[in-house]
């Protein structure tokens, strides 16, 4: 059994950059959050609101860790599906030119900044896995039946 990785992460300010990113979807988890404004001030609650402020901060900080979890997990799955070699069956699809070129830059540049070698095949199987993967759990809301259903 794989032992589990300890995450070194700041709850407070991943919690707030998931309420910031609501309604973004994907994108929201892999951009790069934006610096504090500058000047920014907030009042201090009264004492009743300062309670309730911290079960609000205490709901976050879970629902932040189970996302956190959550994502994790499903990261550790793909990189599992990927790396399982044997029983591969050979099938044809058809590409646009530019899509394949696209293809052999990101595997190159994979290939250059990463410590293993990956194939053109392995980023393909990634991006099918993610795709079923985000169909199976939301279905009518899944990135493929949206760009797919769109009129």
């Amino acid at each position: 059994m794989t032992k589990r990785q300890t995450l070194d992460y700041n709850t407070d300010e991943l919690a707030l950059h998931l309420k910031q990113s609501t309604g973004q979807g994907v994108d929201a988890l892999f951009s790069t959050p934006s610096p504090p404004r500058a000047g920014t001030v907030e009042e201090q609650p009264r004492q009743a609101s300062q309670d309730e402020s911290v079960q609000e901060s205490t709901r976050a900080r879970t629902h932040v860790r189970e996302q956190v979890s959550s994502y994790v997990s499903i990261e550790q799955q793909l990189r599992e599906r990927i790396l399982i070699k044997k029983h591969l069956s050979s099938f044809t699809f058809r590409f646009q030119p530019e899509e394949l070129e696209a293809l052999d830059r990101i595997t190159d540049e994979i290939n250059q900044n990463g410590k293993h070698k990956t194939s053109k095949n392995d980023v393909m199987r990634l991006a099918l896995n993610w795709l079923l993967r985000d169909h199976q759990e939301k279905r009518e809301n899944s990135m493929l039946v949206k760009v797919l259903t769109r009129t």
